[in-house]
């Protein structure tokens, strides 16, 4: 059974996982709920704390952290200008370098594949925890398969980083001359109508 309690110490916890030198979490897109996996067990920082615990050790770039779509979890920490740093694994991106073609963007999926099913009972205030509880046993199996692959280098050096300058080009976007657009329409337009006649002549 996976107990699944709610932080009552901050900062203890944070000691906790600097000690540890890691952390398996998951971090909810509205900065509300963290949640923790350690030895099957799963604790719950409520929003409260979510930034504190955030500061304290996703940007501490000591503890190796493994979670699931780190881009996301850079998107959702920009309003605290906080960056997650030292990434050892993220299980979709993980997931994908094993199978571009797998739905990797599912994390229940995942974990049905690379640890166990979630109950199909398992109500869903208690989803994300227990996906976190499977976020170690899924690591581990998949950066073994990786290992053996020899895809190490592909995931930790290409597919990680890159997550970060996708999210950096994702918020800053870029410029666009509007009036060439327009233009561009235009001329496209005229074109379509132009080969749309031409078929219409050949047809007879």
């Amino acid at each position: 059974a996976t107990d699944v309690v709610f932080c009552k110490d901050i900062e203890a916890l944070v000691s906790k996982i600097k000690a540890d030198g890691e952390v398996y979490f998951l971090l909810s897109g509205d900065r509300k709920q963290a949640c923790v996996a350690k030895n099957g067990n799963v604790t719950v920082v409520t929003e409260d704390n979510v930034e504190a615990f955030c500061r304290g050790i996703l940007s501490d770039d000591q503890i190796k952290k493994y979670t699931f779509d780190i881009k996301s979890t850079i998107h959702t920490l920009e309003g605290c200008n906080i960056v997650p740093r030292n990434v050892a694994c993220d299980v979709m991106l993980a997931a994908y370098v094993l199978n571009p073609s797998s739905d990797c963007e599912d994390l229940e999926k995942l974990a049905a594949q690379y640890a166990s099913a979630l109950p199909d009972n398992t109500p869903p205030e208690l989803k994300t925890a227990l996906l976190c509880q499977r976020i170690p046993t899924m690591c581990a199996k998949i950066l073994a398969e990786i290992e053996r692959n020899g895809q190490t280098e592909l995931l930790r050096k290409i597919e990680i980083p890159l997550a970060y300058v996708l999210a950096d080009m994702e918020s800053a976007g870029f410029s666009a001359d509007a009036q060439a657009l327009s233009e561009f329409e235009k001329r496209l337009s005229a074109r379509v109508d132009e080969i749309t006649a031409k078929i219409y002549e050949l047809a007879g």
